[in-house]
């Protein structure tokens, strides 16, 4: 694991990033270099990404362009619940998603009850993100998990998958 994702494994939920931790040790072994390219990110930083390749009224102009269909607060990256991983290769990254270490990580991830993005259907497909969301809704935050946050930030919002999860604290 290298120290970029070491670091933002560090802002996420700590169940995420346990299991996170273990997928990456496993495909360790099969001989798979994975990095966290995305993990928490803020609602100015979503907005600006959402920005991308659309005009100010949010139209898109240029499709290529565009990296997400969530505004502010519609990502589990805005609650610390999802990353986005890339494969690397020489310390480089491996944009094309053909290549085998994206299935195999995504295989593994889903091994440890992690959820992949994609498995969704177009256009909301999100080939590198993985998530653990509790009893949220797997598709994007609803009213609840936007009114924990707003109320008590990620501590709310992770209490809550905790306790869907049965985990209690020590």
């Amino acid at each position: 694991m290298d120290a970029i994702t070491s670091t933002r494994l560090q802002e996420l939920y700590p169940e995420l990033a346990r299991r996170w931790t273990q997928a990456d040790q496993m495909l360790e072994s099969l001989g798979f270099t994975i990095r966290v390219d995305q993990g928490l990110r803020t609602w100015p930083q979503q907005a600006a990404l959402w920005a991308l390749g659309r005009d100010t009224e949010g139209n898109v102009i240029d499709k290529a362009k565009v990296v997400t269909h969530a505004r502010p607060g519609e990502s589990y990256h805005n609650y610390g619940l999802a990353l986005d991983f890339v494969p690397m290769e020489n310390g480089e990254p491996i944009w094309d998603r053909t290549h085998p270490a994206y299935a195999k990580t995504i295989e593994v991830a889903e091994s440890l009850g992690l959820v992949s993005g994609s498995r969704w259907p177009e256009p909301k497909t999100d080939f590198p993100h993985i998530q653990l969301t509790g009893n949220f809704p797997e598709n994007a935050p609803d009213d609840n998990c936007k009114y924990l946050f707003t109320e008590g930030g990620l501590a709310a919002v992770w209490r809550d998958v905790d306790a869907a999860l049965g985990i209690t604290s020590d």
